[in-house]
Formats: C-alpha cells, structure tokens, sequence
C-alpha cells in the first residue's frame, strides 16, 4: 500500500507539471495578429507622435526647488 506522504507528493507533482505544461503551451500559442496601423509617410509618423505624446517642450525652471539629498 502507498503511504499518504508518497500520494501527496505524487499529486501536487502532477499539479505543478499540468500548470507548468499549461502555461507553456499559453505562451507558445500564435499571437493573436492584430491589425497593423502602418502610417504612410515620415510626416505622418512625425504628426502621429505629436499627437500621442503632446506636452509642452518649454519648461520653466527658474526659482524652483533646491535638490539636495536627505541624509
């Protein structure tokens, strides 16, 4: 007969090995193809950052905060 320590070990041995197998075999399905935004031109890829990123690029850094560390 099988003690109980040997049954549980074999057990969570076969858990470990079906979500390690599971995973794996997650990740290494295709990717999903998603559809691909390809802009025609330099310009467009230039206007589409602008876009995205936007924010000003002058920033004011007079009269601010002295950096010094927190010893």
């Amino acid at each position: 007969m099988v003690n109980r320590s040997s049954l549980l070990i074999f057990v969570v041995g076969c858990i470990v090995g079906f979500s390690a197998g599971a995973i794996t075999w997650a990740v290494m399905l295709p990717e999903r193809s998603a559809p691909t935004i390809t802009p025609s031109s330099d310009a467009e890829r230039q206007k589409r950052a602008k876009e995205f990123f936007g924010g000003k690029r002058e920033y004011d850094l007079e009269g601010g905060q002295e950096m010094r560390p927190r010893w």
